[in-house]
């Protein structure tokens, strides 16, 4: 919280736009505050805050604007198991009869049943318990739990680079797969319930601390409004980024951070990396870029490394246009990161000490000793090294604490010593690795056309002066002599320019990507049998009410990946819903689906047309008071019960960033209910 230009005025009500760079290796949060919406054109940069004073921070007085994306969880209390919301509150009603004809399943004709539809695809939504806290150490906090704990019995609770569990390449197999046997452990621990809680439990601490220091220091209050703005990797697919809007979510829910609606984040932002880096770049060095000027924004951290092609596009106000060029990094930018040099670290220590057992004399386990030396590599040794690694010949050394002098193992007293090879081992797979998506993407913006003028590097990685000069070196002998033209720029912007671009881009969000699904959304329907030509081969139940056949459960994708969408617009269903007389509450329901392909409608949820559709969300709706109004008559069959028939309207409502569902009934019998579909749209859209 660095600024001295904050954003006031007299009105008490303060609204927020609140950034989180969730990055794999470090975090961090940016935002605004204004009391009037008028002021929202003039923030700039300046004004923009960044989120700071991080517990258990191992540097002093030197500010720390970013946290480590690390969790340890205790084992002192276990986490209750959600619900899924698919069961909550489903049971009949106690007085409702529960046996033969007295209670049938009721039918809604072009519409839901009261029953979660049978499917063997999962849902994604869960109703989080009442007062869920797992105990558990986060960020800084972590390394200094590493430097204590017992390696052999705790090792299993720290968590790093959990970002990781989202990315399905199969380049971050390795990674993943060491996730997943820690969360085995943690889940039989009661300690999380699904992967993917690692990541809201993280964000609800951060958040939580967010929160403390915007009451701290902004006048945060209950009355204050949020807009949130989720950064995110562009290679990301839209199924990630669903999953990292849910943990949002759930963290959202757990601080009371803002208000969510409907039990959804309304009109979640989400940015991609490389687009709030350069909106960063765009507001602070906007007297080195020219119009017309073609230039590679290559931003390398500490797990994730993303390459992007930028032209400028107008002069005033200044504006970049993102070229047609598939985004670099997809194949590798996963683990090039700075954060992989710590791992080959931990695996040489790991081999260099096997047969210093006497290490262990102090009481501490070998694994653990090492865990901490990681934890100093990262705080200390890292750079010193990196800065070594230009000199060609040069060996270096690194402190172990207790080492015992040896010529054969090249120990020194209390030292290890690293030759050159083995700092190459450490450092050329990464640095290689940034130059092989930097002249992937060279290639690719070179087929379309583009002529790339310069190369702007940042990032946390982005400052390591060994990764410029292999980037230099790259340019000058194995692009071709068109690149040698190519000048590479360190940006002096720092680790937050993400955060606090992505704050600017929210605030602007005019010039976004056209609003095309990445998703698709449809709503559970019960159709007529032989309505549609898709019923073929289907087989029809028989309604136990109006002894009538119909295929039930299917779906109609109401809006389809692929399909441009208006920001705002109305799609009306005619619904109609069906009880025998003697049910005593009338309940009916409408279920969202949610699909990364595109699908034909009228076939049933469990059907291979709709293989991928998961259960998004639903609203309930009580419509008993209708036996009583007049408003409704008994339908007679004969041979049959008599059964209740109530006709209403859906309404399904695309605004904005949200998909909201109303049903309405006689008698102004209404409920709603709203879904983000945020990450149903490429990254900056309005």
């Amino acid at each position: 919280m660095d600024s001295d230009t904050p954003m006031q005025d007299s009105d008490d009500t303060r609204h927020f736009v609140i950034a989180i760079d969730f990055g794999t290796t470090f975090s961090s949060v940016a935002y605004v505050g204004y009391s009037n919406a008028n002021q929202r054109p003039r923030i700039g940069l300046q004004q923009i805050e960044i989120v700071d004073r991080y517990p258990y921070n191992p540097y002093g007085n030197f500010v720390c604007h970013d946290v480590p994306t690390e969790l340890w969880y205790s084992q002192r209390i276990p986490r209750p198991v959600p619900q899924r919301r698919d069961t909550v509150d489903r049971q009949p009603a106690e007085d409702d009869d529960s046996s033969g004809e007295n209670n049938p399943q009721a039918f809604f004709v072009g519409s839901a049943s009261t029953e979660v539809p049978d499917s063997n695809h999962s849902s994604s939504i869960l109703s989080l318990p009442k007062n869920k806290k797992a105990p558990l150490f986060w960020g800084y906090g972590v390394q200094d739990q590493l430097l204590e704990a017992d390696y052999n019995t705790d090792h299993s609770r720290h968590l790093s680079r959990f970002k990781l569990i989202l990315d399905k390449s199969p380049h971050t197999e390795k990674i993943r797969n060491g996730l997943s046997k820690s969360c085995s452990i943690l889940k039989k621990m009661l300690l999380i319930n699904d992967d993917t809680d690692l990541i809201a439990d993280y964000l609800t601490q951060l958040l939580q601390h967010t929160k403390t220091r915007l009451i701290d220091s902004e006048g945060f209050t209950d009355a204050s409004t949020v807009e949130f703005v989720l950064c995110v990797p562009a290679v990301w697919k839209a199924e990630a980024i669903r999953q990292m809007q849910f943990a949002l979510t759930a963290a959202i829910a757990n601080t009371r951070l803002g208000r969510l609606q409907h039990g959804t984040i309304d009109n979640l932002f989400i940015v991609s990396e490389p687009e709030g880096a350069a909106a960063c770049v765009l507001a602070r060095e906007k007297t080195r870029l020219k119009i017309g000027e073609t230039f590679i924004l290559l931003d390398a951290g500490g797990g994730t490394v993303d390459a992007i092609t930028y032209t400028v596009d107008k002069d005033f106000p200044l504006r970049l246009k993102t070229e047609e060029v598939e985004p670099g990094g997809k194949m590798i930018g996963s683990t090039c990161g700075s954060s992989f040099i710590n791992e080959r670290y931990e695996d040489l220590l790991r081999e260099r000490l096997k047969n210093a057992t006497y290490l262990e004399d102090n009481g501490e386990s070998l694994p653990t000793i090492i865990s901490g030396l990681v934890v100093e590599f990262e705080r200390r040794d890292k750079k010193r090294l990196d800065a070594k690694f230009l000199e060609p010949h040069a060996d270096c050394t690194v402190k172990v604490p207790g080492l015992k002098h040896s010529d054969k193992l090249r120990f020194e007293k209390g030292r290890l010593v690293l030759n050159r090879k083995e700092m190459e081992a450490l450092f050329l797979p990464s640095l290689e690795g940034v130059a092989e998506i930097m002249k992937e993407q060279l290639r690719l913006a070179r087929e379309k056309g583009c002529d790339v003028k310069k190369i702007i590097l940042m990032g946390g990685f982005g400052q390591s002066e060994a990764l410029c000069d292999h980037l230099r070196k790259s340019l000058a002998t194995q692009c071709g002599p068109w690149a040698r033209t190519i000048v590479l720029e360190t940006s002096k912007l720092p680790s937050t320019a993400v955060a606090r671009g992505a704050v600017l881009r929210a605030l602007r969000k005019e010039d976004g990507p056209a609003r095309v699904l990445q998703a698709s959304y449809g709503f559970i329907r019960t159709e007529q049998y032989g309505t549609q030509a898709e019923h073929v081969g289907q087989v029809p139940i028989t309604d136990k009410i109006d002894g009538q056949e119909y295929i039930d459960n299917t779906i109609e994708w109401i809006i389809k990946k692929g399909d441009t969408v208006e920001s705002e617009y109305t799609i009306p269903r005619e619904v109609e819903y069906t009880f025998a007389v003697s049910r005593k509450k009338l309940v009916g329901a409408e279920y969202l689906y949610v699909s990364d392909r595109r699908h034909k409608d009228h076939y049933r949820s469990d059907s291979p047309e709709n293989e991928g559709a998961i259960l998004l969300g639903y609203v309930e709706i009580d419509m008993t008071s209708l036996k009583t109004s007049g408003l409704i008559k008994a339908q007679p069959v004969p041979g049959r019960l008599p059964y209740w028939k109530i006709k209403g309207t859906l309404n399904i409502i695309v605004s904005g960033r949200n998909l909201r569902y109303e049903i309405k009934l006689p008698g102004d019998i209404a409920k709603v209910g709203q879904s983000s579909i945020a990450a149903a749209f490429r990254p900056g859209t309005e």
